[in-house]
């Protein structure tokens, strides 16, 4: 209703006919809803194997171009059906798609981005203060009990990805790969996205987008070292499009990390990191 509403005042504000307007606003959004949801529909395999491989994620720009077009001619032709112009009836359909949907779906925009490198003492500094506060944490615990196991398993989770985030950041210093830094958060299929990874201009062209959090930069960071290290967890290079990966072995290892950085993921222990939370959480 309330595109429909701003498609009519539009319409009278360029001399056309609300009634006309409001037609065009309202359908233009509702074929544009249709068309998003359509290509949102994705599918899961078994066990480690998923995929959320809907055609948006695997061909956004072209998505996006579709999910536009079809807001633009059903605007023009509510508009016509309803005695208004057909083209400022597609023009008021281009907007709604555009602006309403489009920019809810999903590419994230950042006005500064620089290297990850740039990033390397802070996210450092960060693992090692948790590690401290674990490390004092199993200090005071004894040895029957049963979360001790769980602390030791977040203290060596850190320490691998010290290591591993060291390693990235060597391949970045010696030009061999490329990655970037932008801050930015989103909400898609209901959930906030705290970060993302997108392909640039090759396969060594990376961007890390992240909600300003330094835990959720070292989670996309982890992901950065799978796509380096472990490239067969991941679908072929597509310029300008999220990192997919097929395996959800590369998401329980980033979460495994964050959740031993002390982020509340919705699980008890480690070992609730599975499949079925990752189902649960939309992934």
């Amino acid at each position: 209703m309330l595109h429909g509403a701003s498609g009519g005042i539009m319409s009278e504000i360029g001399g056309g006919d609300f009634g006309s307007g409001f037609a065009s606003g309202a359908i233009s959004s509702l074929i544009a809803s249709g068309v998003k949801a359509i290509g949102n529909v994705g599918f899961y395999m078994d066990e480690d194997y998923l995929i959320y491989n809907s055609f948006a994620n695997r061909n956004l720009g072209l998505f996006k171009a579709i999910v536009i077009s079809s807001g633009g001619l059903s605007g023009g032709i509510s508009s016509s059906i309803a005695g208004g112009n057909f083209w400022k009836g597609m023009q008021q359909g281009l907007i709604t798609a555009g602006l309403n949907h489009m920019a809810k779906h999903g590419a994230y925009k950042s006005e500064s981005k620089t290297s990850l490198l740039e990033y390397k003492e802070e996210m450092l500094k960060a693992i090692s203060d948790r590690s401290v506060v674990l490390e004092k944490r199993i200090a005071s615990l004894t040895s029957q009990d049963k979360s001790t196991e769980d602390e030791i398993a977040q203290l060596g989770v850190l320490a691998s990805a010290r290591v591993r985030i060291e390693s990235v950041l060597g391949l970045i210093a010696k030009g061999q790969y490329k990655v970037n830094v932008g801050t930015s958060t989103r909400i898609e299929k209901g959930r906030d996205i705290h970060g993302d990874l997108v392909w640039g201009k090759s396969k060594f062209d990376l961007t890390i987008n992240y909600d300003g959090n330094i835990n959720s930069l070292i989670h996309e960071t982890i992901h950065v070292h799978q796509v380096m290290f472990s490239p067969k967890f991941f679908y072929q290079y597509k310029l300008n499009n999220s990192v997919l990966s097929n395996n959800y072995s590369t998401e329980k290892d980033a979460f495994r990390v964050s959740y031993s950085l002390g982020d509340n993921i919705g699980v008890k222990s480690i070992k609730g990191i599975t499949n079925e939370f990752l189902k649960k959480n939309g992934y």
